[in-house]
């Protein structure tokens, strides 16, 4: 969990430095008009909401692994964030997943992780 806490923070980190103000991370003053892009009629505004939600989904996956890491608890909520987090950020405007077949790793991985959680809880209520 260590190790996994701080190549997201670095990778964060990283992505604002390299990428904020472009199409993968909007200008903060662009997210006061975030739910007037919903219904927009323009794909480039919608996808811009789709990041937004993506970053959102991000942040709360960094900061419920920090409650992981720190406190042991929310590890099956990690995966999800995260999991939505890589998706919305690597589709379309169609909403096609935009990756190679070695890209589709990561949902794989979730769903071992999920069902070692699940596993997990199970035999541990015993």
């Amino acid at each position: 969990v260590s190790v996994a806490y701080y190549l997201l923070v670095v990778h964060s980190l990283f992505s604002v430095y390299w990428y904020y103000g472009n199409k993968h991370i909007p200008p903060v003053s662009s997210w006061m008009r975030s739910l007037s892009d919903i219904p927009s009629g323009k794909s480039q505004r919608r996808m811009e909401f789709v990041k937004k939600i993506s970053i959102v989904c991000g942040a709360v996956s960094l900061t419920t692994l920090s409650l992981v890491k720190y406190h042991g608890m929310g590890a099956m909520l990690v995966l999800a964030a995260a999991t939505l987090h890589f998706y919305l950020m690597e589709v379309d405007r169609k909403f096609v997943l935009q990756v190679r077949p070695f890209g589709l790793l990561p949902f794989v991985l979730a769903a071992v992780g999920t069902l070692s959680l699940i596993i997990s809880l199970y035999l541990t209520s015993w």
